[in-house]
């Protein structure tokens, strides 16, 4: 919401559809990806995130689904919630202000640690080799290192 609000204050005339269909994409991405999360506590009875990623990787179908719902939250590029963020980072480094551009950096990258967390932990399922074997804690903390890493690579690139 913080992003669309942002959009809207400092963006020009033709950035308005840009703020409202960010709002329509985090809100259809945000509430799959808290269905799904949901369910998978349903089906396990517990709250942990590594058990939750072995559920997610129980079957092909929910495999790609879960791939596909973690994506979408953490606003992969063709995804509608990727233009808006895109557009929020231009708005903010053109106005050249300090605070707006901190805080559109603090915004953009931890509105979408949740889902590069789990999205990581699925992941790492699917591939998983023996090769690298961290556990536990560890292993979560290595998962979020590792994407707020790339997530940085693609928000100097663009």
């Amino acid at each position: 919401i913080v992003v669309s609000v942002v959009i809207l204050i400092f963006g020009e005339y033709n950035t308005d559809l840009i703020s409202l269909l960010y709002l329509y994409g985090h809100g259809c991405s945000v509430s799959a990806m808290f269905i799904f999360i949901w369910w998978g506590y349903s089906c396990i009875l517990s709250r942990s995130w590594l058990i939750l990623s072995t559920v997610f990787c129980s079957v092909i179908f929910i495999q790609v689904v879960s791939v596909m719902v973690f994506m979408g939250a953490s606003s992969f590029p063709p995804t509608l919630q990727f233009f808006g963020e895109v557009v929020v980072a231009v708005i903010s480094l053109l106005s050249q202000d300090f605070v707006l551009i901190l805080s559109a950096v603090i915004i953009l990258f931890g509105g979408s640690l949740l889902g590069l967390m789990v999205l990581g932990l699925v992941i790492n399922s699917l591939l998983d080799s023996n090769g690298v074997i961290v556990s536990g804690i560890n292993s979560l903390l290595v998962y979020v290192i590792y994407f707020m890493f790339i997530g940085l690579l693609m928000f100097m690139v663009v």
